[in-house]
């Protein structure tokens, strides 16, 4: 469609994006008894208005539409909330590289005269210049194409731009102090950006794989994460190492298993304020690997778990054998 307006001389086009059942009725209305759409709006029918996201409206002001319009029914604006979301996120991308104007608007009427007249206000923009651009992949794919091609356009590039709360990029900042690489927000992770070493103890972040979903928020004992919605065009792409620690070494066998700030937590938190660990052999228990600990256990006096010698069981012949012992002794008794 842009190449066509393009080809026919066309100038600053707008996309109208609308669904079929509302869209379509208005926009009759208008050509018959009204204005009718202005010539540099281009409709385009959809099933509903909620299809569309950040990355569709991001690419439509690649190929050089100079403004998205959404036409929605006002008997369906509460169902509208992701789309809302969706158009704050795009706003938030254009101005923070220096895009000026409401280059997104959602219109919520039902009556023609209104829309029209949304429609034919006189907007002047900065162009945006539209370029080829092969939207492939996935919508995050399709839209991480769209932010790095307005980058290289922007009036005023940044290496990194603020987003609203809940866009679905961004970092986790990581208290490293406070972080005992327990590794919970990397099994709480559904998109593997929050990932572990299998050959020491070691946290690493790939920002560009974050979708800020905040369950390493919830998951994290320790309470030393939290969210950071950005953009980052400078980088993210990459592993990053948040913390890295040696690991523990068993106080009886040498072995590595776990990491040092791990351990010193659970003892310190046991040390003396649980009846289980009162003494230093108790303590000594959390120092060690899964196996010397059972060996350990094994060889306390006091194990709760040994029942010392099994009792010898009694038989039929063993009550008989005693029976006739008690005749006897009875026998010789009355015989004294």
């Amino acid at each position: 469609m842009m190449a066509a307006y393009r080809g026919a001389g066309g100038k600053a086009p707008e996309l109208l994006v609308h669904d079929e059942e509302h869209g379509s009725e208005l926009i009759a209305v208008m050509a018959r008894f009204g204005r009718g759409l202005p010539a540099n709006v281009i409709p385009i029918g959809l099933h509903a208005v909620t299809e569309i996201g950040h990355d569709t409206i991001l690419s439509a002001l690649l190929f050089g539409f100079q403004r998205i319009n959404v036409l929605a029914s006002p008997d369906k604006m509460a169902e509208l909330g992701a789309l809302n979301t969706q158009c704050d996120l795009a706003r938030a991308v254009l101005q923070g590289l220096g895009y000026t104007g409401d280059r997104v608007a959602v219109i919520g009427e039902a009556d023609p005269d209104a829309v029209e007249e949304a429609l034919h206000e006189v907007r002047t923009f900065d162009e945006i210049t539209g370029r080829a651009f092969a939207p492939e992949g996935g919508k995050r794919d399709v839209a991480r194409l769209a932010f790095s091609a307005l980058h290289e356009m922007a009036p005023a590039p940044v290496d990194v731009i603020e987003l609203p709360q809940g866009a679905p990029y961004g970092r986790v900042d990581i208290n490293a102090d406070g972080c005992t690489l327990c590794l919970a927000c990397v099994g709480a992770c559904p998109a593997a950006a929050l990932n572990a070493d299998d050959d020491k103890p070691r946290l690493s972040f790939t920002e560009a794989a974050c979708v800020q979903c905040g369950l390493c928020v919830a998951t994290c004992p320790e309470k030393v994460i939290t969210l950071e919605p950005r953009y980052n065009f400078a980088g993210g792409l990459l592993p990053e190492t948040v913390k890295e620690e040696e690991p523990f070494e068993c106080i009886r066998c040498s072995k590595p298993f776990g990491t040092k700030s791990t351990i010193e937590t659970i003892v310190k938190k046991l040390e003396g304020k649980h009846s289980m660990f009162q003494g230093t052999a108790q303590v000594d228990l959390i120092k060690m690997c899964d196996n010397c600990r059972v060996f350990a256990m094994s060889e306390v006096q006091d194990d709760p778990m040994k029942l010392g010698e099994r009792p010898k069981m009694r038989t039929t012949e063993d009550y008989i054998m005693e029976a006739e012992a008690e005749k006897a002794a009875a026998k010789d008794k009355g015989e004294a």
